[in-house]
């Protein structure tokens, strides 16, 4: 019913208000018809696949109630927060019920994890849009690429690639924009996730083919060592001052990238893992600073012909909260944006005399907020990669290897892991031209083992857990 709506309205928001009772009417019905009132309240949620398809099928009434706007009202941007809290939900109770038994699955959903994975990112399209808090900390870039490897099934599985699904992922307008943000529209500074994703990316615009605008050159990495300095100093102070202690069950570190502006104001705050995320969500010091939109005021003044200067920081906390390290982003590791800033933009690229006034740590890559972070590093670098493809674009069955990485983000060796990789690849790594290391070499550094797992054009990179 709701396809057919959307369908009948050239796949955009505002269809019969008539028809989305009626839909809403009956996943109330199928909603109720799932459950056991007579299990404990937290198990009541009988068969969790169904129940996720439901939960989607309300987010997608919800978006079918929208009707297009070009410029958001207060009201859209509401019900758009509403349709991605949705969204995120269903995976994270997927995850609160991994317990439970297999039994309580059905065909009635044939799309089960696949399902649920794409839309769980297509959340992040929809908060983005609406500036809403629950994409807070993300990092749009890796995101993006998780939101492809995700989605992508539909438009090559040949079991999902003619669902309704994948006629309403490929079509669907979103109020304002399209489903499928481009790196174009990424490079204009709307805000602070926005923020990092124009910083490092637009000097390999080019290499798509798009112009950057005039003030990129004017966006420019800090670069004297006193101003580095007294920063870090600020901000760590601050941090020790303000912190709102967290339930850290498993005492794991927290990692935080924490962009700052000249004068100490925080301009984006990022995390690569799960739990760091959320603390730095909870914490007022944080929050209240990005309330007062600084990037914004920034960007109203580069272009109007002045800079925007920042510092990039890699903060490591203990599970308590204590500043355990704080240095340049770029200190702690190797990226494409440093090599290649070195060569065209050195507005980007940290001044060696900086790296003086910080000391290098070594990073326990055994905790998990440290394996986030590294991830999120590798996959950043993997921007560049060149997929072969010669061996199909698309393939249902993984292949997959096992990535030796340094602490600093390089991968220096690699071993195939499964049949697939062994008999369709031949135990190569479907990147051309990959040269290891990727860049100049560093001192010796911990190492970590990553499970690097590829389909074609599709890619995924997660820690290497044993018996994988």
């Amino acid at each position: 019913m709701l396809m057919a709506g959307l369908q009948k309205n050239d796949w955009q928001g505002g269809i019969d208000r008539k028809v989305i009772r009626d839909a809403e009417v009956l996943l109330d019905r199928a909603d109720r018809s799932i459950s056991d009132w007579n299990l404990v309240l937290s198990e009541v949620k009988q068969n969790r696949r169904l129940h996720s398809d439901i939960q989607i099928n309300r987010a997608i009434a919800k978006m079918a109630r929208i009707k297009p706007e070009t410029n958001l009202t207060e009201k859209t941007r509401i019900a758009l927060n509403e349709v991605a809290n949705e969204l995120q939900s269903v995976k994270k109770q997927e995850k609160s019920q991994r317990s439970e038994s297999s039994t309580v699955l059905t065909t009635a959903s044939t799309l089960g994890k696949a399902r649920v994975d794409c839309f769980y990112q297509k959340a992040f399209v929809v908060g983005r849009l609406s500036d809403s808090s629950s994409v807070s900390g993300f990092d749009s870039f890796i995101q993006e690429q998780d939101e492809t490897n995700a989605c992508i099934p539909f438009r090559f599985d040949t079991k999902l690639a003619t669902t309704p699904d994948a006629f309403l992922l490929r079509n669907y307008k979103f109020t304002g924009s399209t489903a499928d943000r481009t790196l174009k529209d990424n490079l204009k500074i709307e805000d602070s996730s926005s923020l990092v994703y124009f910083i490092y990316n637009t000097p390999f615009a080019d290499e798509f083919g798009i112009e950057p605008p005039q003030y990129a050159s004017r966006v420019v990495l800090i670069q004297e060592p006193q101003v580095w300095s007294d920063l870090a100093k600020q901000l760590s102070q601050v941090i020790q001052k303000n912190f709102v202690n967290s339930n850290n069950k498993d005492r794991q570190k927290i990692v935080w990238r924490l962009l700052l502006s000249k004068d100490g104001q925080i301009l984006a705050h990022l995390a690569y893992d799960d739990f760091s995320r959320d603390v730095a969500n909870n914490q007022p010091f944080i929050q209240a600073n990005l309330q007062k939109k600084p990037i914004k005021k920034l960007v109203s003044e580069l272009r109007a012909g002045g800079k925007l200067e920042f510092a990039d920081f890699k903060v490591v906390l203990s599970p308590d909260g204590k500043v355990l390290h704080l240095l340049p982003w770029q200190m702690a590791y190797t990226t494409v944006s440093a090599i290649e800033c070195e060569k065209k933009c050195r507005n980007l690229f940290l001044n060696p005399r900086v790296r003086s006034a910080f000391q290098i740590y070594t990073p326990d890559l055994s905790d998990p907020a440290e394996l986030g972070a590294l991830r999120a590093v590798v996959m950043a670098n993997s921007s560049v990669w060149v997929l072969d493809t010669s061996k199909g674009v698309y393939y249902k069955e993984s292949a997959i290897f096992k990535l030796k990485v340094s602490s600093d983000g390089q991968v220096t060796d690699y071993q195939a892991s499964n049949q697939v990789a062994i008999g369709r690849l031949g135990k190569k790594l479907p990147i051309s031209d990959l040269k290891l290391p990727q860049f100049p070499k560093l001192p010796k550094a911990p190492y970590a083992d990553f499970k690097f797992e590829t389909r074609g054009l599709i890619y995924d990179l997660t820690p290497w857990t044993e018996g994988q």
